[in-house]
């Protein structure tokens, strides 16, 4: 095998895609395999679970497939955190009086109760 491969994101304004980037392999070892990537030379061992580069298209697409589960799973807790910091933050902001008042008592007590059981 004289190349690896590496799925990716790739996308514009206009529209996203996927690509499988082969990578020659410049230098093979007992452990593993040298290859130029993203400008810059990178060690692939051989044992690893994650790599950054595969011997197949199938085990990179299914890593690349593993990688954005994961950059979902982040994304989506980042979002949760926001939204209930945003909403605590108009909490207080009602209460100092910075924003005008939009829930009644009772719906802002309830909406609090609500974010401290979320997190």
């Amino acid at each position: 095998m004289n190349v690896l491969y590496r799925y990716d994101t790739k996308y514009n304004s206009y529209q996203i895609g996927i690509a499988c980037t082969e990578y020659e392999i410049l230098k093979k070892t007992p452990k593993g395999a040298w290859i130029e990537g993203k400008g810059k030379r990178r060690f692939i061992l051989d044992d690893a679970c994650r790599k950054w580069a595969w011997p197949t298209k199938k085990e990179a697409l299914i890593s690349f497939l593993a990688r954005k589960r994961k950059q979902l799973h982040i994304l989506d807790k980042q979002f949760y955190v926001a939204k209930q910091s945003q909403s605590l933050a108009r909490v207080e902001a009602m209460r100092e009086g910075i924003i005008p008042p939009g829930p009644t008592i009772e719906e802002e007590a309830a909406l609090e109760d609500e974010l401290k059981l979320n997190f």
